[in-house]
């Protein structure tokens, strides 16, 4: 299997969103796809040892409030070590075009029950976070969040890595670096710089 070639090679960590935990929205969102099979790497991603991460988005089309709480259920029982909770923002280039999210309120929402839920588990501040809103990040580091993973991709190759438009890292990595630390200082917050392990493990 590859995950375990992945290990051999020295990968220690995966990450793999489920997005969604409904199999009929996961199969609208991926037509020809099988959330059964997602699932069940997750599952054997976390039984070689990786340290595992998931996650999913907030504000898909067609999501409901007890399909959020099914996500939240999924990743306690997975015992993620990791949690990509971000709101969904939709391409212009895809089909889901025009689709308008702006709930950045109920992302947070899902976010602090996260929290709650797993106690330890890494949640990172996402850069779509600060996309919609321009204190996304310290709002989701506040709400409960205790990661941030800027985008240090050169500006020539950003065009390239698109997930959604309006990403906010702009400039160098020390010129991103230095704007953390003054926005980690406006919440009194420290910017660490470890390897980031799940808290305990």
């Amino acid at each position: 299997m590859e995950f375990q070639l992945f290990l051999q090679s020295g990968a220690d960590r995966y990450l793999l969103k489920q997005e969604t935990v409904s199999p009929k929205l996961y199969k609208y969102l991926r037509p020809g796809c099988q959330l059964d099979k997602r699932m069940q790497c997750l599952r054997s991603l976390k039984l070689l040892g990786f340290e595992t991460g998931t996650g999913n988005m907030v504000g898909l089309p067609g999501q409901t409030l007890e399909i959020l709480a099914d996500d939240l259920l999924f990743m306690k029982q997975l015992d993620a070590d990791m949690l990509g909770i971000g709101p969904f923002i939709a391409h212009p280039d895809t089909p889901f075009a025009g689709i308008e999210n702006d709930d950045i309120e109920l992302t947070l929402r899902v976010l602090a029950i996260a929290r709650l839920l797993t106690r330890n588990t890494n949640i990172p501040a996402t850069t779509a976070l600060a996309t919609l809103h321009p204190q996304g990040r310290l709002l989701a580091l506040q709400a409960g969040a205790n990661v941030v993973m800027p985008d240090f991709t050169p500006e020539i190759y950003k065009i390239h890595y698109e997930i959604c438009p309006g990403r906010t890292d702009v400039g160098s990595a020390a010129e991103i670096i230095s704007k953390l630390e003054k926005d980690f200082q406006s919440i009194d917050r420290t910017l660490l710089y470890s390897l980031g392990n799940r808290p305990g493990k």
